[in-house]
């Protein structure tokens, strides 16, 4: 198939933000928006490759190397963000976001989301 094409559907929603989805046979797509300056992520994927862009608002943006054992590989790096601005997460990159509320943000991802092998684990970072 030459196309591939699909709506982005409510995925999950809590106290911080709603999340729209749309999962590719190869990849995904995701459509936040912002609901509380509460931290989002603060975990690394092991397969997972993440670009992400924010299409409004502003906040921050932090993020640690770690090598395959789980180790840090530097200090962690703050990033201010703002609309327009794309940032390309790496796998075995810990991440997590402060955006402002009414911030919107979208995230391409190299594979799919499976609820059942989400590719995500908890690394705390202070933001």
């Amino acid at each position: 198939m030459s196309i591939n094409a699909g709506n982005l559907e409510k995925a999950h929603t809590d106290n911080r933000r709603v999340i729209l989805e749309y999962n590719f046979p190869t990849s995904s797509v995701q459509q936040f928006f912002i609901k509380a300056a509460i931290p989002l992520g603060n975990h690394y994927h092991k397969k997972r490759q993440e670009t992400f862009v924010i299409t409004s608002g502003e906040g921050k943006c932090v993020y640690l190397p770690l090598n395959k054992h789980e180790e840090p590989q530097g200090a962690p790096v703050v990033l201010h963000v703002k609309q327009g601005s794309v940032i390309q997460i790496m796998p075995f990159t810990a991440h997590a976001f402060l955006l402002e509320p009414k911030s919107t943000m979208m995230c391409f991802s190299s594979i799919p989301f499976d609820p059942e092998n989400p590719d995500m684990f908890a690394y705390r970072l202070e933001i």
